[in-house]
């Protein structure tokens, strides 16, 4: 049996679909216990109403009932697809895969600390060689797979001396002028340095942890209080976030 394109086993692999699978069955399953209360006349709500982090109904005799599931963005292999391309295309279609994915981590950082909001949607991690995008360097390194082709494997080679290269065009359509002005501005600034620069610029960031050979999660909270954000700005982003996550959720198929 062949190892997924992400290095997890299969085993693992149906581990993540079924907590993901039972994520949704919760959250559907609390939205419909919702829209019964609703229906009996339990809450008067604008017609406008979403479903938002710990927002809760309470009325006399009903349950009080929290429709908030803790979840995260789930990852747009499109648009991390085209986010890297387009770097690619501003060197010329080759780079080093660590130099590009410490782009991707910088442009990612700057719109999450510029606007709330990630461009890949992305999971980080601290890593030795400094702060890394979790998804997308298993997708660089590993390559395509046979039997399972990825969106990344069509636009983006496999990787050959440590470097990858623009195949086909990857479209833009998932990112909007404003991330590609991010994209842009982190080329400008960053695009000539080497990858053992950025190594360096990453190690320095307050929210990476050396590691020690292994591999530590950094979470969005990690990256805004290092950037400077306040505790209020924080919690108001995560409610955002998290509200973007379960409406994801929410409307995707089980």
């Amino acid at each position: 049996m062949g190892m997924p394109r992400d290095g997890r086993s299969e085993a693992q692999l149906e581990r993540v679909q079924g907590s993901r699978d039972d994520d949704c069955i919760k959250l559907k399953t609390k939205w419909a216990a919702f829209e019964a209360l609703v229906g009996n006349g339990a809450a008067d709500l604008p017609a406008t109403f979403l479903p938002a982090p710990a927002w809760r109904l309470q009325s006399t005799g009903v349950p009080e009932i929290d429709i908030h599931v803790s979840t995260r963005i789930r990852f747009n292999e499109r648009k991390a697809t085209q986010a890297a391309a387009h770097l690619l295309r501003l060197r010329g279609g080759r780079m080093s895969y660590l130099k590009l994915i410490k782009l991707l981590y910088l442009a990612d950082r700057e719109a999450l600390l510029r606007w709330g909001r990630p461009i890949s949607t992305d999971r980080y991690v601290s890593m030795d060689r400094g702060p890394v995008l979790s998804r997308v360097l298993d997708l660089a390194t590993d390559g395509d797979v046979p039997g399972a082709p990825s969106i990344w494997a069509a636009s983006i080679s496999a990787p050959g001396n440590y470097e990858v290269e623009l195949k086909a065009d990857a479209g833009d359509d998932e990112l909007s002028e404003a991330e590609i002005e991010i994209l842009d501005a982190v080329f400008a600034q960053h695009g000539r340095k080497s990858r053992w620069d950025l190594v360096k610029l990453t190690h320095a960031l307050p929210e990476w942890i050396d590691p020690r050979g292994g591999a530590i999660a950094i979470a969005y909270r990690d990256v805004l209080k290092a950037g400077g954000k306040s505790d209020l700005e924080i919690a108001a982003i995560e409610e955002e976030l998290a509200e973007l996550a379960e409406t994801d959720l929410l409307l995707a198929p089980c």
